[in-house]
């Protein structure tokens, strides 16, 4: 090196360059690189040098930074590869025909060949006392991405610990990256770098490409990976902690810190690239000088059209029979001239006056010479990105690996042509050089790509130093690390998921072809398990419901929508379903009404409220008798006098029958066949829509009816309420022939309509289910109904009256020892959730003590109506409902069987014998997937 050279990179060191606020030791870990790797990334080290850093070069090229600074540390274990250490381009060419026998050419020429270097660096001394010194403490590494797997293993036995590290492949997206950052490209448009293919790929490209991919996948994986482990294990062992075995290579490259690709997506197909793969394409390319020697530069200066470079790499090397091909074509040229790089090519062949053959020169400052017309090259990357770089158009005569990459794109981008090495002739290649050189498009497509290369936000040697100093900073900046490095193949393309719900939806329908009814079945708890599956997949429950599905769950079923339910004590139905549906004992029309009228301020015990309701349901025998109570308690219903409160507001009194003489068309009641009036209304807009019945006037508060005519013309009679009797009208009802129906109409606020009232909480509730005027329907299926209506509520208040039966005085559980276990809300834990749960289970009356607990400030009568209001529809329990489903808490047996047994009598069949009911169960056990089963089996249903 000479004298002004040194002087010249010393002052760059001292005053040139920005240093970095604290200085890093670089490892460049290179010694299996051939020359062009070396040159494409030793700009980098010297940049990092001139930062500050402290670098030790390890390669198979002695640089002109050798010995220039004390921060530099530059090994050189074994020479670089010589055309003798790989196969040459005739070998290449024989098995490239085939490309069955290419990839074991391939394999055996990386298994010996590359073995081999790797032994001989390994046994070197000084390569040992530099890279395993206790005292070198790396901070990173940087390691050639390609084909240097039996060094990967070094980096897990660093002093003191492993350093991160970075991969810089040369030859972009050669399927490397798929194991090191986990990115998979895709098949469809992004081709392999082997094959001579652009993103553009019809079906038979698009396939063949998917298949280059899995087997290049399985050759790395099985034999190169395998063999560098073999290699590299012998020398190692001994360095691992305790003597243990070395880390597979494949868990090693999937802790890689970042990739440098050498490409630029003007040059190759564009992807779709994750944070930790940085392009940094020509990072060595620069702007020319003059070229050295003298005598060279004079020589393409006197050229009077021009010259034209011949290079094909330092790799390979051509049989005779093409050097005269070569040499023949060269002469046709004449009087351009041709630069000849490599003494092989002279040997033993005449040469053409217009040709002159050297051994080597700086390429960039040649093709940056104003005489230089044209390259003609094998298409190497780093070829093709110079060429790029200074404007110069192109012939390619590939050979292998990323060449016919590099000549496919070069033929789409329209910067130069590409002539197939196992046609050419003479004749060929000279008409591809004068289409070159005589049409002018080909430098104005050139000239194009070139400003587009350049035209970046900072150089690519400036961000490569930026994010190699960017990797040391935030110690392998692991956050830019994406999740598909823990995905295999399947997951990644969610193959695993498709095949899942094919095999979920061809199976049941399979079944359901071959054994048809028999097994229809097995086909809806199918479909049941995939729903269950695909909501806990999403991370919640499938009966977990938000405020807003609460609201359009209303919408649809209203609260009073079960026919057969009318009095279910359904804790858990609030639990599921965020509230309940409203079926408790204030849902009979005027009860709540009823029972204060009946009460006196000083009536002050539980047994009293019980007494009285008791005595409501028990004399109510038969159904005279309770229309009559109805109406009673209707005449009898303003808790203005009692409690001034705002309930006169929402009564009115004196409801108004009317019958119905339209019963002779059996299909037709039927058709219209009402709810039961323990169990839910019609709305008035309802009756509006029923064509069956025409009525002459119906206003929006159906406060009355006048005389109208039905459907078939016959008069409809109506009765107000000051021409007869209640009695006489549901005597009239009861025994008229023909009498279909009795429309009655009910006040408004009459009805439960599930809102939680003691907390003046109704933001769940829609308009319409507040405060309006509601008409009740009843025909003479209902008598029965309600006949066995009124038996169910006298089962569940024989149930109420033993959970009052625990209970003391109401004005004093605010005192009690056991306040504190009475649902403290919001909840501070998921404990004391549970243990409310718990109590809740083991003591029924405690429910019963939290509506006491909390109306303890009110009087009686507020209190009544207030309990019977929100007996059974809480907002606590909805509460509970959240923080339930929320834990995925397991709710006890005791409600379990409640959910069933409720959802069971919500069945829209007609449940009349024992086993009609054993057979619901099962069906609901059926469709309810696993969740219930470990506590009940449909097997036995009786256990509920």
């Amino acid at each position: 090196m000479s004298c002004l050279l040194r002087v010249a990179i010393l002052i760059a060191i001292l005053f040139g360059f920005p240093h970095p606020s604290s200085t890093s030791r670089i490892l460049f870990l290179l010694p299996l690189s051939c020359r062009s790797e070396v040159n494409s990334i030793h700009p980098l080290a010297k940049e990092l040098l001139f930062r500050g850093h402290h670098v030790t070069w390890i390669t198979s090229l002695k640089s002109e930074l050798s010995g220039s600074h004390e921060n530099y540390t530059e090994l050189v274990p074994i020479p670089p590869p010589d055309v003798e250490d790989y196969v040459g381009a005739a070998s290449i060419l024989r098995h490239r025909a085939n490309y069955v026998h290419f990839i074991p050419h391939l394999l055996s020429w990386n298994l010996t060949r590359l073995a081999a270097r790797c032994n001989a660096v390994y046994s070197d001394p000084t390569f040992q006392n530099v890279v395993f010194s206790p005292t070198a403490n790396f901070d990173i590494v940087i390691i050639n991405g390609n084909l240097h797997h039996c060094l990967i293993p070094i980096i897990s036995v660093l002093h003191p610990s492993p350093p991160p590290f970075i991969a810089f492949t040369t030859i972009p997206f050669t399927g490397e990256e798929i194991r090191l950052t986990g990115w998979r490209q895709p098949a469809s448009f992004v081709p392999s770098s082997n094959l001579p293919f652009t993103q553009d790929m019809p079906f038979g490209q698009r396939l063949f490409n998917f298949i280059n991919r899995i087997v290049f996948t399985f050759v790395f994986t099985r034999y190169i990976e395998h063999g560098a482990e073999s290699t590299s294990a012998p020398h190692l062992l001994n360095r691992t902690a305790g003597g243990g075995k070395l880390a597979p290579i494949s868990s090693i490259q999937a802790e890689v810190a970042m990739m440098f690709s050498n490409s630029h997506p003007a040059l190759s197909s564009p992807r779709p690239l994750t944070p930790d793969i940085v392009e940094v394409g020509c990072l060595h390319c620069r702007e020319g000088v003059s070229v050295h020697p003298e005598e060279l530069n004079n020589w393409m200066e006197e050229s009077p059209q021009g010259v034209v470079l011949f290079s094909m790499g330092s790799m390979f090397s051509f049989p005779p029979k093409l050097t005269r091909l070569v040499m023949e074509t060269f002469e046709r040229l004449d009087p351009v001239r041709v630069l000849v790089v490599g003494s092989k090519m002279a040997g033993g062949n005449k040469v053409p006056k217009n040709v002159k053959v050297v051994k080597w020169i700086s390429q960039q400052d040649v093709l940056a010479h104003k005489k230089l017309r044209l390259f003609v090259s094998h298409g190497g990357m780093q070829s093709y990105l110079e060429a790029a770089f200074h404007a110069v158009p192109v012939v390619f005569l590939p050979i292998y690996a990323d060449q016919a990459f590099a000549a496919a794109h070069v033929r789409m981008i329209g910067n130069g042509v590409a002539v197939e090495l196992l046609d050419v002739t003479a004749a060929s290649l000279k008409d591809a050089i004068r289409e070159v050189l005589s049409n002018p498009r080909y430098k104005a497509k050139a000239n194009e790509l070139s400003v587009i290369f350049k035209d970046q936000p900072e150089s690519p040697l400036k961000r490569a130093v930026f994010w190699t100093e960017y990797v040391i900073r935030h110690k392998g900046a692991k956050h830019l690390r994406s999740a598909a490095r823990k995905l295999n193949y399947l997951q990644y393309h969610d193959i695993d998921l498709v095949v899942f719900i094919f095999a979920m939806s061809v199976f049941p329908a399979w079944v359901i072809v071959k054994y048809k009814e028999k097994f229809a079945v097995v086909y809806l708890g199918m479909v049941g398990l995939i729903m269950v599956l695909i909501a806990r997949f999403i991370g919640t429950h499938y009966i977990y419901i938000t405020k807003q599905h609460r609201r359009y769950i209303n919408s649809i079923f209203p609260p009073h929508a079960h026919p057969h339910r009318a009095f279910p004590f359904s804790f858990h139905h609030q639990l599921y379903f965020g509230r309940a549906p409203a079926h408790s004992l204030n849902s009979v029309p005027g009860f709540a009404e009823f029972i204060s009228s009946s009460l006196t301020n000083d009536a002050g015990t539980a047994d009293s409220v019980l007494n009285e309701v008791k005595k409501w349901a028990l004399t109510s025998a038969t159904l005279k008798e309770a229309m009559a109570k109805l109406n009673a308690a209707v005449e009898n219903s303003d808790l203005s006098s009692a409690e001034g409160d705002d309930t006169k507001t929402r009564t009115r009194k004196n409801p108004t029958i009317r019958n119905d003489l339209d019963s002779s068309d059996e299909e037709r009641t039927k058709e219209r066949t009402p709810p039961s009036v323990l169990s839910g209304f019609p709305r008035l807009e309802q009756v509006r829509q029923d064509k069956s019945i025409e009525i002459e006037s119906i206003n929006d508060e159906a406060v009355a009816f006048g005389q109208g005519v039905d459907a078939r013309g016959e008069e409809v009679y109506a009765v107000r309420n000051d021409q007869t009797t209640q009695d006489d009208m549901i005597s009239q009802a009861s025994s008229s022939q023909g009498v279909g129906n009795i429309i009655l109409e009910i006040p408004a606020g009459w009805v439960n309509t599930g809102a939680n009232l003691a907390d003046g909480n109704d933001e769940d509730l829609s308009a319409t289910d507040q405060q309006v005027p509601v008409l009740v329907t009843i025909e003479k299926e209902f008598l029965v109904r309600l006949q066995q209506d009124i038996s169910m509520i006298k089962y569940s208040l024989s149930n109420l009256e033993r959970k009052f039966d625990n209970l003391s005085a109401h004005n004093g559980i605010e005192k009690s020892a056991r306040a504190s276990l009475v649902i403290p809300r919001p909840f501070e834990s998921w404990e004391q959730f549970k243990e409310f749960d718990e109590t809740l289970n083991d003591d029924l009356s405690v429910k019963v003590k939290l509506q006491f607990a909390r109306y303890a400030e009110s009087k009686l009568t507020e209190n009544v109506y207030k309990i019977l209001r929100n007996l059974f529809t809480d907002l606590a329990a909805t509460k509970i409902s959240f923080k339930g489903q929320k834990g995925n808490f397991d709710f006890s047996n005791t409600n379990m069987k409640q959910l069933v047994f409720d959802s069971v009598f919500a069945n829209d069949k007609y449940l009349k014998t024992e086993r009609d009911i054993e057979k619901t169960i099962i069906a609901w056990f059926q469709h309810a997937g696993g969740r219930l089963k470990k506590h009940v089996t449909a097997k036995n249903p009786r256990k509920l």
